[in-house]
């Protein structure tokens, strides 16, 4: 489970703010335990370290997994403070995995220099 950066977390969480109004997106932990088809799920670090392991295996299905150390700031765009979001498979979540990937490529560039 690869961890955000607050640069990373941003970057998306108005995207998910957003997924939240045209129903992309699912909140909290029993939410996504029953949604099929998540591209993407963020955990908060603060979660137990069981459920942190049972949402990683969400990995095996193809969905990206990330842990968000600071979900106040995350969620808060939502109006909801969760410990849980996922993203279901579409344009958002391809939109959220751009922006993951251009923050990452903006890092590795940055410590080149």
């Amino acid at each position: 489970m690869q961890t955000l950066t607050a640069q990373q977390v941003c970057n998306v969480s108005s995207l998910v703010g957003i997924g939240c109004k045209s129903g992309d997106t699912v909140t909290g932990l029993s939410g996504v335990r029953r949604t099929r088809g998540l591209a993407v799920v963020f955990v908060a670090v603060s979660l137990s370290d069981n459920t942190r392991s049972e949402l990683n295996r969400l990995q095996h299905r193809g969905t990206q997994v990330y842990s968000v150390d600071d979900m106040d700031e995350f969620t808060a765009v939502m109006g909801r403070l969760v410990r849980v979001v996922g993203i279901k498979k579409g344009s958002l979540a391809d939109g959220i995995a751009g922006k993951l990937s251009g923050a990452e490529a903006e890092q590795t560039a940055a410590r080149r220099e």
